[in-house]
């Protein structure tokens, strides 16, 4: 399955667009190296609104456009359509096998519950 994006931010783009200087400010303290977000973090918070609003509306535009593609149908749309499918497990090929039994069979449905029970037994056997 695809990886689904996570929905973008004023701040992640401006990490994106700093990561250098950003880098630069960890590096100048070799006790806080592994501080990346931290380090970016300070820095966010020391920019002003103005340096900040290019990135606040590319993340709005950007989650606007994400939204429409996924009403559109049009997210993950990237996929083979050829691929396999995954496997299904031994519990669930049970399951589908007892439900077509019992509906075709004596015209009802078989909860979960029993369906369960009944898997529990197979192993018992």
């Amino acid at each position: 399955s695809p990886t689904r994006q996570r929905q973008a931010s004023a701040f992640s783009m401006w990490v994106s667009a700093n990561h250098s200087r950003i880098l630069e400010s960890v590096a100048a303290q070799p006790e806080r190296r592994g501080w990346f977000f931290r380090a970016a973090s300070e820095l966010w918070r020391l920019t002003s609104d103005e340096e900040r609003q290019p990135f606040a509306e590319e993340a709005l535009r950007k989650r606007a456009q994400m939204r429409k593609e996924r009403r559109d149908g049009v997210a993950g749309s990237s996929e083979d359509p050829n691929t396999p499918k995954m496997a299904r497990s031994g519990y669930v090929l049970f399951v589908s096998e007892q439900r077509e039994v019992e509906a075709n069979g004596f015209g009802g449905t078989v909860g979960f519950a029993e369906l369960g029970r009944r898997w529990r037994l197979l192993g018992e056997e």
